[in-house]
């Protein structure tokens, strides 16, 4: 009886059903906001890209002695920065991989949850089914064939019967 209350408990009012819509619709926001994250790397990458160039040519340029050192160092702040940057990036791949890991093993042990419950359900069926069939079996008078019907004795209530014995 307690796996039957359970499990209506979790199929009412569409529980269940609205608990995975909201698992695949997160999955859905998580993979958008990677999609972002990922754009947003290949960004700084490039811009990387453009500003190690630059700094490139400002270190031959200083080694020329054509700009001051002090320059050079401005320019190595902001490809250090560019880098963070990109590091950055990396950084919110991976934390949002982790929070797509999360989801994915949440809705996994929501579904282990529902399998048990549904397998407790069939449990208490079960169980109670072949205990209606064995009430049938000790409370139930059955016929072997139809026919009519002749007492062979009178039946008084609560007497007992043995299995084979005849009542008709």
């Amino acid at each position: 009886q307690n796996a039957c209350q359970q499990t209506l408990a979790i199929l009412q009012n569409g529980y269940y059903l609205r608990m995975k819509d909201a698992f695949l619709t997160d999955l859905q926001y998580l993979h958008a906001e990677e999609h972002l994250i990922r754009k947003q790397e290949a960004y700084t990458a490039k811009d990387l890209e453009l500003q190690q160039k630059e700094f490139n040519v400002k270190e031959i340029l200083e080694k020329e002695k054509v700009i001051a050192s002090l320059e050079l160092n401005q320019d190595e702040s902001k490809l250090l920065s560019k880098k963070q940057s990109l590091a950055q990036a990396s950084k919110l791949i991976i934390d949002n991989a982790e929070a797509i890991q999360i989801k994915l093993k949440e809705m996994i042990e929501m579904q282990k949850k529902m399998a048990d419950q549904k397998q407790a359900f069939y449990s208490a069926f079960f169980n109670l089914k072949s205990k209606v069939q064995d009430w049938v079996q000790q409370y139930v008078v059955i016929a072997p064939e139809s026919g009519r019907l002749e007492y062979v004795s009178f039946l008084q209530e609560n007497q007992l019967r043995t299995i084979a014995q005849e009542l008709f």
